[in-house]
This record gives C-alpha cells, sequence and structure tokens, in this order.
C-alpha cells in the first residue's frame, strides 16, 4: 500500500497493549472519530491506513476500524508486521 507512506496519510497505530494512536499522537479511542473528521477538512485523503501489532488484540482493531467507519470512512487499509521465525 504505498500511500501508507505518504507524509500526508491517515494512519492509526494499535499497540499490543492497546494504546492507540493517530498519526503520532496517542488518543484515546473514542477521539479516533473527531481526530479523522479534523484532518478531512485539512485536505487529508479519504483513506486510513491501521498498523496493527502483531501481538495487537483483534478486539483492539475491530474497535479502531468501528471507530474508523464512524467516521464515515469507506476505506481502510490494515497494514500488519510479518511475524518473524522462531529460532531453532
Amino acid at each position: 500500500m504505498p500511500d501508507a507512506n505518504r507524509e500526508d496519510a491517515l494512519t492509526i497505530t494499535v499497540t499490543r497493549d492497546g494504546h492507540v494512536c493517530f498519526r503520532t499522537q496517542q488518543v484515546m479511542l473514542n477521539g479516533v472519530p473527531n481526530q479523522i473528521r479534523q484532518a478531512l477538512k485539512e485536505g487529508a485523503r479519504p483513506t486510513v491506513f491501521v498498523h496493527a501489532d502483531t501481538r495487537a488484540k483483534y478486539g483492539d482493531v475491530a474497535a479502531v476500524i468501528d471507530q474508523v467507519r464512524q467516521a464515515g470512512i469507506q476505506h481502510v487499509g490494515i497494514i500488519t508486521s510479518q511475524r518473524q521465525p522462531l529460532p531453532r
């Protein structure tokens, strides 16, 4: 997803301990829709990229996507890190 690397991309990160960051700032989950709406007013593209830690809980990621949908975003890309193989 090459657009995910754009400087102005709408990115949300979900960490393994459930923290949510919009772009570079940690936010409360229920604040995500307002952050997105504000970014759209400033000219951001209406696509959100969710970076999910490989150990993030499915429920945490699903909750973030729900908040993104509440902001009216229909295009959501999910980006995960590939797990590293266990040493033998």
